[in-house]
């Protein structure tokens, strides 16, 4: 194969006015006018509104670029387009050579009839997606989210879009992946399918590849290279073959072994010379998702060569509304602040868009477990219109086959609460919807995917009990979405009450840190109750009037802007602290805590742990603490407390817990230490404690915290507090911190000593941004804390400037 490259620079004008610019290809029409001078940044203050309405408009890309004799020999040319958004018409040397309809399908386009020796001239015209849509709409009005523009179920491009209640609505458009021409002679690989048989000690690999072969004398070669350096071949009978690996090095999710991966190229080679060829990474495993009667239900869980894996994580949105914005760099940061903290897996939303090859590649490499929902979400969809089930089929045959053989593929999921929504959400015509879903979601998908992909398990609906409309949202089996606190305004204590199989999304809303608001917003925009921080809150009125309750029910109200948007990401991670920490402990029942949501798309009001700019707030921090291997947590009631002990890992562990009761000032009041041993994959009752007599007026109430730690080896793995009344209630004084700074080869280290409790401490530094081993953190009088900053996340900065630059907030800071 021979390929010709059209990224790079092209000529891009609106099609009313003609006035062309430069442009890049990969790129989209609002990165290049924005590259251009000619529309201001979407995300600042209200300019959202200016770029929904060039949304309107019809665009055009065009080129020139030189095709040789000797390419034009070539038995079959085609445009190869991996990313189109969405709806245009190519035109080459003015001849129409395709039309395209939808932003996640590869389009392969015969293109040589069209083609000429010498200067040729690509012309791609689109057409507006915000005006198709709503056209659409007007004609048959379809459900959809609340939040979003109409029409947006007509249409097969990225939900978030249209706008979400986290989501601005700014519907780009353009060449937003490669494109290229592409040569072929005597033949083209079409498909590689592989299929693991898992025996005692090796594993036999049937490798099929599909071709289209114009010639004769064609052959095929697969060889494989272990991680080792370790290079396999076989032979190849009609596009098939087996190569056995003995003593295979298998792959496992983070925190449970090595991410060992094998590299595959397939090849089609004529007279010696290869014609086509195509490279494959992937990792020797058994996954299966396990569904069987127990004493709860039926179970839900990923069990990976041969172990049960509880997985912990977050629900992934696209990084950014404009897609250019998007890269390498940023993605690998990202899931790399998840391996940081303990996630060992990841659910790529159905309201978003299909991930880049690069996202499965890094989530092969890191360990993550990858949970795909196919891109349909909260709306219902033109099911007996031809033309859109044609294109919906050819995505989903392109997508599922992208991606079947990655190592990190745990599950393939119909959709985004599209069953919930035809039981409980308020819907007209909900029967002939209810016949339309059970046609494409329970028939048409999970057919194609058991063609397409049959080592993949396949799931209904997120979430889904197993389909047809049974108790979508039940507790007894199948995955759930649970959203009684936030959306129903119920307090942290009822994550306690609910016992799901497999959590796939609960969420609380917070705010970013000021740095991220000072990005688009002026300083008399600061009050979130102004225009401007309205529009950066997409849950409508009542989410800021949630994030005020939430505080009001666990905090004093914040004495300033900065005061308010700290305290706004403690309500939120203590609260997803607080489901965790029990979903863990019923560690059998509940295999799966995947929190709403990882990630932010641009500066808002959000459940995200980290936000559009990077930082990671409370909730991240957080997560380290209670998605850790072995957890110490404590179910707490009227001051009796039983100490729990969940174990991830694949053995065993023997450890030290250590706990003690303190009064504020530091006074250790009771305390003791044992060494325990807790079993592997389970959650163990380790300790009973109660103190009633310790603890008897109210003084006492607000006093007092418990403090309980585990250690292995003498370093603590885990540990956690406990509070006896309300934060609110609490007799906090402002504390005096002391703050010491060295370094190591590797690291600065930061020790930090306090007068008085602090709760919360957020530590922070002046026109620099840093992540710390720990953050938003309680500190207990006489006992430090010692916090490192990598070297590698901290250039270009002395010990002296570290100790110029430090602040800190603490909840005690808040106050009047």
């Amino acid at each position: 194969m021979k390929q010709i490259s059209l990224n790079g620079t092209w000529l891009m004008y609106r099609k009313d006015i003609g006035k062309q610019i430069q442009a890049q290809v990969p790129g989209s029409v609002f990165h290049d006018l924005m590259e251009n001078g000619l529309m201001e940044d979407p995300f600042y203050r209200d300019n959202e509104k200016k770029a929904r309405e060039l949304s309107f408009y019809d665009y055009v890309y065009e080129r020139e670029f030189d095709i040789t004799e000797d390419f034009l020999k070539l038995d079959r040319i085609e445009l190869c387009c991996e990313g189109l958004d969405t709806l245009t018409d190519i035109f080459m040397n003015g001849i129409c050579v395709g039309k395209t309809d939808n932003m996640f399908r590869l389009y392969e386009l015969d293109v040589k009839h069209a083609l000429k020796a010498g200067k040729n001239t690509i012309r791609i015209e689109f057409a507006s997606v915000s005006r198709y849509a709503q056209q659409e709409d007007e004609k048959e009005k379809l459900f959809q989210f609340e939040y979003a523009m109409p029409g947006m179920g007509h249409i097969r491009k990225g939900h978030y879009m249209f706008g979400w209640d986290w989501g601005p609505q700014i519907p780009d458009m353009g060449i937003y992946r490669p494109v290229s021409l592409k040569g072929y002679e005597a033949g083209k690989i079409t498909d590689v399918h592989f299929h693991q048989i898992h025996e005692d000690g090796k594993v036999k690999l049937e490798v099929k590849t599909d071709a289209q072969i114009w010639s004769d004398g064609v052959s095929y070669e697969v060889e494989l290279c272990s991680p080792a350096g370790e290079t396999m071949t076989s032979t190849v009978n009609e596009g098939e073959c087996e190569i056995v690996i003995e003593n295979p090095m298998l792959w496992w999710p983070h925190g449970h072994g090595e991410q060992f991966l094998y590299q595959a190229e397939v090849r089609l080679v004529k007279d010696g010379k290869v014609i086509d060829q195509r490279h494959y990474q992937t990792g020797l495993r058994t996954m299966e998702l396990i569904q069987e009667k127990d004493e709860w239900g039926t179970s839900f869980y990923f069990k990976i060569n041969g172990v049960p894996v509880y997985m912990k994580g977050a629900d992934y949105i696209p990084e950014d509304n404009i897609l250019p914005r998007c890269n390498y760099d940023r993605t690998k940061r990202l899931l790399l602040d998840c391996i940081e903290c303990n996630h060992n897996s990841i659910r790529v939303w159905g309201g978003g868009i299909y991930p880049e090859e690069y996202f499965y590649d890094l989530c092969d490499e890191l360990g993550i477990v990858v949970w795909q929902d196919l891109m349909f979400a909260c709306a219902t969809y033109p099911s007996e219109n031809s033309g859109f089930m044609e294109t919906t089929m050819g995505e989903l045959k392109y997508n599922i086959g992208r991606i079947r053989h990655r190592a990190c593929l745990g599950l393939i999921c119909g959709n985004n609460e599209m069953e919930l929504a035809h039981v409980e959400w308020e819907m007209e015509d909900r029967e002939e919807n209810k016949k339309k879903y059970l046609q494409l979601f329970e028939q048409e998908l999970p057919a194609l995917a058991r063609e397409i992909a049959p080592d993949v398990a396949y799931w209904i609906a997120s979430p889904s009990s197993g389909g047809d409309f049974r108790e979508p949202n039940g507790e007894e089996q199948g995955d759930m979405h649970y959203w009684g606190v936030w959306h129903m305004c119920e307090p942290f204590v009822a994550y306690r009450t609910v016992n799901p199989r497999f959590m796939s999304e609960f969420g609380i809303q917070s705010f970013p840190c000021l740095k991220t608001m000072e990005t688009c917003t002026l300083p008399e925009d600061r009050n979130i109750f102004s225009r401007i921080m309205e529009l950066h809150q997409k849950g409508g009125p009542e989410g800021n009037e949630r994030i005020l309750n939430y505080i009001s029910q666990l905090y004093r109200y914040p004495r300033n802007f900065e005061s308010l948007l700290y305290i706004s990401q403690m309500i939120q991670a203590e609260g997803i602290r607080y489901g965790v920490e029990y979903w863990r402990r019923i560690y059998g029942r509940c295999m799966g805590t995947i929190y709403w949501q990882l990630n932010d798309c641009w500066p808002v009001a959000s459940w995200s742990g980290i936000d559009s700019c990077g930082r990671w707030k409370a909730l991240h921090y957080f997560s380290k603490k209670f998605f850790a291997p072995v957890l110490v947590s404590v179910n707490d009631e009227d001051k009796q407390l039983d100490i729990f002990v969940t174990n991830d890992r694949n053995q065993e562990s023997g450890l030290e817990l250590s706990w003690g009761l303190y009064r504020f000032n530091g006074t250790r009041v009771k305390g003791g230490i044992q060494n325990i041993v807790v079993g592997a994959c389970r959650s163990t009752e380790v300790m009973k404690l109660d103190f009633r007599e310790n603890i008897v007026t109210w003084e006492d109430e607000i006093n007092y915290v418990f403090q309980v730690e585990l250690k292995e080896g003498g370093v603590v793995v885990s540990e956690n507090k406990v509070y006896f009344a309300p934060v609110k209630y609490m007799e906090l004084k402002k504390p005096e911190i002391s703050v010491s700074v060295t370094e190591t080869e590797k690291d600065f280290v930061f020790e930090l000593m306090t007068d008085t409790l602090v709760k919360g401490l957020y530590v922070d530094f002046t026109d620099r941004d840093f992540i710390l081993s720990d953050n938003f953190f309680d500190l207990i009088p006489g006992i430090g804390k010692k916090l490192l900053l990598s070297k590698e996340r901290a250039e270009n900065i002395t010990v002296e400037e570290l100790k110029e630059k430090i602040k800190f907030l603490s909840v005690a800071d808040t106050y009047e």
